[in-house]
């Protein structure tokens, strides 16, 4: 059983439990989901309390297969199948945070606005923008201008 998203920009088979490290989309190269996951780290490293990661993809595979990756890099996990649950995990567990992965097309609140609304409550609790949550954008969408929206939205980063 193979899952192939995006180009091969996130390959996954069940035999052999890679996830590979190639992230090209019409000639633009992107972090992988493993060179993501390594940046966040990096900034997680300064606070050595927050070990726990956000995995919010309505699709139940994805969400399992980089829930595993996740894990196997040492970090605790949590899971939202959509916008709105991602969003209570984050004021739920906001100091344990290290960072959120989040799905940008999800039902009942889509990544954007989940993302939005996190950047709120951030700005309502005085966190400096410096301090801010990192929340990568995991999509499917390769199309021209989707990194652009994910930002727009106040996302950190963008693996498709």
């Amino acid at each position: 059983c193979a899952v192939d998203v995006v180009s091969s920009s996130l390959t996954a088979s069940s035999s052999s439990r890679k996830v590979s490290d190639d992230t090209t989309t019409r000639g633009a190269r992107f972090p992988s989901p493993r060179t993501m996951i390594a940046i966040s780290a990096k900034q997680a490293a300064t606070n050595p309390g927050n070990s726990t990661v956000l995995i919010a993809d309505d699709f139940d595979l994805i969400r399992s297969l980089v829930q595993e990756l996740v894990s196997e890099m040492g970090y605790n996990t949590l899971v939202a199948a959509n916008g709105r649950e991602a969003v209570d995990l984050v004021y739920k567990h906001y100091n344990s945070l290290s960072f959120v992965l989040m799905d940008c097309e999800m039902p009942v609140l889509n990544g954007y606005g989940a993302t939005q609304e996190i950047r709120a409550f951030e700005r309502e609790r005085g966190i400096d923008h410096t301090q801010e949550l990192f929340i990568c954008a995991m999509t499917a969408n390769a199309m021209e201008g989707e990194s652009n929206k994910c930002f727009a939205s106040q996302m950190s980063g963008f693996v498709a």
